[in-house]
C-alpha cells in the first residue's frame, strides 16, 4: 500500500522515517543557526506538516 503524503511527514515527524534526501529529525534539530538559514529545503517538510494541519 502507498503511502500519502500525510503518512510521510508523520513518520519523519516521529523519526521514523528519513527526509527526501535520507535526512532524520534527529539530525536537523543539531544544526545550528547559519545551516539552518542555509539549508532551506528542511523547511518544506515543516511547511508541509501545516498546511496539512499535523498534530503532534
Amino acid at each position: 500500500m502507498a503511502m500519502n503524503n500525510q503518512d510521510i511527514i508523520i513518520l519523519f515527524y516521529l523519526g521514523l522515517s528519513p527526509d527526501h534526501k535520507g535526512r532524520k529529525i534527529e539530525e536537523i534539530w543539531e544544526w545550528d543557526h547559519d545551516r539552518l538559514e542555509y539549508t532551506h529545503d528542511y523547511n518544506e517538510l515543516r511547511t508541509s506538516a501545516i498546511a496539512l494541519d499535523v498534530r503532534f
